[in-house]
């Protein structure tokens, strides 16, 4: 879906749509008359605003959202993928905006909002709320209902280790009303998800859990701030444990997913491949050891927020987040080489201190990959970092670790070398090997 920004507006002619893709467009100012918007929010009527990739599930009459920088598309109602989001109305395709010759490569499967645990938003209606052409945030809003989620059962997961969830959390329906707005701002790398559950009931107060189900499924590795790479059984909480992030690799390689919160205590827990994120609780939750966090009063609501972000690497994630937050940032920046010249495709991993982290043996922060050019860069929050640096089949970069204090507002720079491939000589039989 490279066209988008242009066939928002159908009328363009070929030699406007060449114009738009070959500068940069002014995406601050609002659309003037004839322009395409700087941000989109629409019905898909026609499929070249399909975003393409080997994880693409989008069709005609799904939602899509876009701007300069990312595209998402937003399921239809009353679809099922086989996955979490089996009633539409969720986040099913995403990637950045590309240029032509840069292939599309949609690797995220499904993201679907949970309730009581074991529920989830069965939305009956999708909307646009805001189309854009104001020059304001696009909108895109889905509404219904909650109803069972069978594609993940946690009491099942539970009664397999020998614990029984409580009755109050096990298929219990709920008098509530969902309501999802999708809102992507012009200039964004991320769409500001907010949810709003309305109790519906005239004098019953409403208490339960709230969550996400994220599944990736692409050619994409998952990474957890003090965890790293892998899909850990279930984590405990830290100050900046509020990422879930897919790293793409492969044909997936130039793209990045991130979930996004700032929600205090949440955690995660991994069932089927797909990440569950629960708000501002333990996963020990689930064997009813803590109450439900969230207590709606009848008639009332309450909304959470939650942003969806797309990055050419884990490291932009890991970028966006702190922008998101709000965070008091430094850089850090480097370069790898090898006998002077730079080398791509080195690991640089972030660690931070033991006693930041969410109690794992290694707080890993961030990670980066070099370029063609041997470097790296990225932002972190002040304070004092392990860097290290590998490449697989060579021995460790020096220095090995690299400590640095990043500060704000500032950039710290560290570059790595990578040590020579040995090389083995022999001259005949029973002769001495020289290692060199």
């Amino acid at each position: 879906m490279k066209k988008i920004l242009v066939s928002a507006v159908s009328m363009l002619s070929v030699t406007a749509f060449v114009l738009v893709v070959s500068s940069a467009p002014n995406w601050s100012a609002s659309p003037a008359q004839g322009e395409a918007p700087a941000v989109v929010a629409k019905v898909i009527a026609d499929s070249q605003d399909l975003i393409e990739g080997p994880m693409s599930r989008g069709r005609i009459g799904d939602f899509l959202l876009a701007n300069g920088e990312i595209q998402v598309v937003i399921q239809d109602v009353q679809r099922n993928l086989l996955n979490v989001g089996q009633f539409g109305g969720q986040i099913i395709d995403a990637d950045l905006v590309r240029q032509a010759g840069d292939p599309e490569r949609d690797n995220f499967e499904e993201w679907a909002f949970g309730i009581n645990i074991e529920n989830t938003a069965h939305y009956t209606s999708v909307s646009v709320v805001n189309d854009g052409s104001d020059g304001q945030p696009a909108v895109i809003r889905a509404t219904g209902p909650d109803d069972l989620l069978d594609w993940i059962n946690p009491s099942s997961m539970l009664a397999d280790m020998g614990f029984t969830m409580p009755a109050a959390f096990d298929d219990v329906d709920l008098p509530v009303q969902i309501t999802t707005d999708y809102i992507l701002a012009p200039d964004a790398k991320f769409v500001r998800v907010e949810t709003t559950v309305r109790n519906t009931h005239t004098t019953q107060q409403v208490k339960t859990f709230l969550s996400d189900y994220l599944g990736g499924s692409g050619q994409v590795e998952v990474f957890q701030p003090g965890y790293g790479f892998g899909e850990p059984l279930a984590t405990t909480s830290c100050a900046l444990c509020d990422l879930v992030a897919w790293g793409g690799f492969g044909q997936a390689d130039g793209v990045s997913y991130g979930y996004i919160h700032n929600i205090a205590n949440s955690t995660t827990f991994t069932s089927g491949g797909v990440s569950v994120s629960l708000l501002g609780v333990p996963v020990l939750s689930l064997l009813g050891l803590s109450p439900p966090n969230y207590a709606i009063n009848p008639q009332s609501e309450v909304t959470v927020t939650r942003y969806f972000a797309v990055g050419n690497s884990l490291g932009s994630i890991v970028d966006i987040r702190n922008q998101i937050l709000g965070l008091s940032t430094g850089a850090v920046s480097g370069t790898v080489t090898r006998g002077g010249q730079p080398v791509e495709g080195v690991d640089v991993v972030v660690l931070g201190s033991v006693g930041s982290g969410p109690g794992t043996q290694k707080n890993v922060v961030s990670y980066y990959r070099t370029g063609v050019n041997g470097a790296y860069q990225g932002t972190l929050p002040a304070g004092n970092y392990t860097l290290q640096a590998n490449l697989d089949g060579h021995l460790a970069a020096t220095p090995d670790p690299a400590n640095v204090t990043v500060s704000a507002g500032n950039t710290t720079v560290q570059d790595f070398t990578i040590p020579e491939t040995g090389r083995v000589r022999g001259t005949g039989p029973g002769a001495r090997v020289a290692i060199h």
